[in-house]
């Protein structure tokens, strides 16, 4: 796509929603500065790779240039189009990766409600689907798949609930003196019989004007009796299976979905937060589903990801012969769930699990911003989690402090100790990578995720300025992105240390015996790159 004009220039982009952008400084009608000011006010464009071509330039408008995220900077005539292509190519992100593999996938790539979860044939199906992914063939050593087929959906109304959420159940039915509220309290502490509440709720069977999102809502309509009865029908997660392989993340996945729910409650306006709490709390329910169809297989699949730099996605498409996404879109249109919480929560998983770059909604952004701060806080879910730094402009001082507070996270701990699930720090791994010190530039929030999960692996010590950590006799870890004047007093260091970052960056660009990692990523694969790095 091509324009010779800023105002055309920008209608081609609003349309055609670009993957990267090659920018003469000199445009018809506005100067190249303007046009990359009004790109950035652009949420959808925020981050667009943009490389720049000039014929001449002056350190001033370079230092704004930097500012504004541009990622090259290339002057005329001193580079080929070969070389340009090539730049191009390595900022450029690969906005067709996914949709390409999936259009080679054979049957399995099929929009589920015409193929393997279709209904119609569940024995059929599960052959299709069984034979069509080839990625299990392709990643040698991989576990045996396990394809997800029609009938497997209806373990939907089957998932495990914890022991002691059934037993709080029993409890409460059985005062003459328990109320929906009483009720209420039990339900919101798991995600599988919130969700099938909300499913129930929202079913034929109570049909009615609105649908139902919120857990007190669905209360009202259903009534006690029959909420007592959806929730003795969910299986339990017996004590003894969360010993087990897989038991770990299970129990993790349940703390993460309680910390996600409570941080949203409490950083959404008030008549958002009962339905923003259903939302965070149902969103691990595709996770529970895929840890209990994989089962004994899911620790060796967990490992099996871990090695080969596999992310989530991934691995629901090696393990299960489809996308994670499309499984998502499965899941959470089975449950029922009432649009304002299945689109957020479908857009959550497109845009940030995916990768796929285009502009997410409010509310899947602020689920994405709350599962950073449930990392920050030690719940991440499993280790197969993407972290990433918080940057300042997400955050604002009342709230979130108040989240990441002491009173919070006692609240937070109270709450799973009562349904014999304490998380915090051992949901994660107790790595031992030794003494490091870490710095991060200003611009990332001290809320840090990947800082936090650096204390838990590790004696870290978090130091203000740069040039502590370059006095350091510790191995460094430093978190700043490209081209800042302090990646280049990096640069112009020798020590051995990790350069953490979230934009590209060319070879040539790298400081000297430093390994740069760019977020986000899955906490294994950070873990592993850490420890090779710096042992």
């Amino acid at each position: 796509m091509e324009a010779s004009t800023a105002p055309s220039a920008l209608e081609i982009a609003t349309r055609q929603k670009p993957t990267a952008c090659v920018l003469e400084t000199n445009l018809a009608g506005v100067d190249g500065i303007q046009f990359i000011k009004y790109l950035r006010s652009r949420h959808v464009f925020r981050l667009l790779p943009v490389l720049v071509v000039t014929r001449s330039i002056t350190k001033d408008v370079l230092a704004q240039l930097v500012r504004l995220g541009v990622q090259t900077v290339m002057v005329k005539p001193s580079f080929s189009f070969e070389q340009l292509v090539s730049k191009l190519i390595e900022v450029s992100p690969p906005p067709d990766l996914f949709r390409a593999a999936s259009s080679s996938r054979g049957p399995a790539s099929a929009p589920l409600a015409d193929s393997s979860f279709s209904g119609s044939d569940p024995e059929s199906s599960c052959a299709a689907a069984a034979s069509a992914p080839e990625s299990s063939a392709v990643v040698p050593d991989s576990p045996p798949l396990r394809p997800l087929a029609a009938d497997d959906l209806a373990r939907l109304a089957s998932l495990k609930a914890l022991p002691t959420v059934i037993e709080d159940v029993l409890d409460t039915a059985s005062r003459p003196t328990s109320s929906l509220e009483d009720l209420e309290k039990v339900l919101r502490k798991d995600p599988v019989i919130a969700s099938q509440v909300i499913r129930a709720a929202n079913s034929a069977a109570y049909s009615r004007g609105a649908s139902v999102s919120r857990i007190d809502e669905a209360l009202q309509l259903l009534g006690f009796k029959s909420v007592v009865r959806i929730s003795m029908a969910c299986g339990l997660v017996s004590r003894s299976d969360l010993r087990r392989a897989n038991g770990d993340d299970m129990r993790a996945v349940w703390c993460n979905a309680l910390c996600n729910a409570m941080v949203m409650e409490r950083l959404s306006i008030k008549q958002d937060a009962a339905r923003n709490y259903a939302m965070a709390l149902v969103r691990n329910v595709p996770f529970i589903l895929l840890m209990q169809h994989l089962e004994g297989d899911w620790a060796a699949w967990r490992e099996w990801s871990a090695k080969k730099n596999k992310l989530m996605d991934q691995l629901v498409e090696a393990s299960c012969g489809l996308s994670l996404v499309r499984l998502v879109d499965s899941v959470f249109a089975s449950m029922n769930l009432p649009r304002n919480i299945q689109d957020p929560l479908t857009e959550y998983f497109r845009f940030f699990t995916a990768k796929e770059r285009m502009e997410p909604g409010l509310v899947a952004r602020k689920l994405d911003l709350v599962n950073q701060i449930a990392i920050y806080l030690g719940r991440p879910g499993c280790l197969l989690s993407e972290v990433r730094c918080i940057h300042l402009r997400e955050v604002e001082s009342g709230p979130f402090l108040a989240v990441t507070g002491e009173e919070f996270v006692k609240e937070i701990e109270l709450l799973e100790a009562s349904i014999g699930i304490l998380g915090g720090a051992d949901c994660l791994s107790n790595g031992d990578m030794g003494s490091i010190v870490l710095w991060r530039d200003a611009r990332w929030s001290p809320m840090d995720p990947i800082g936090s999960f650096l204390e838990q692996i590790s004696d870290c010590v978090t130091v203000n300025f740069v040039q502590d950590l370059l006095q350091s006799s510790r191995p460094g870890v430093a978190i700043v992105e490209p081209r800042t004047p302090e990646w280049e007093v990096l640069r112009a260091s020798r020590k051995r240390m990790v350069i953490l970052h979230s934009e590209s960056v060319a070879p040539d660009e790298l400081p000297s015996g430093a390994v740069a990692i760019r977020f986000p990523l899955p906490l294994c694969q950070l873990q592993i790159q850490l420890e090779k790095a710096l042992k």
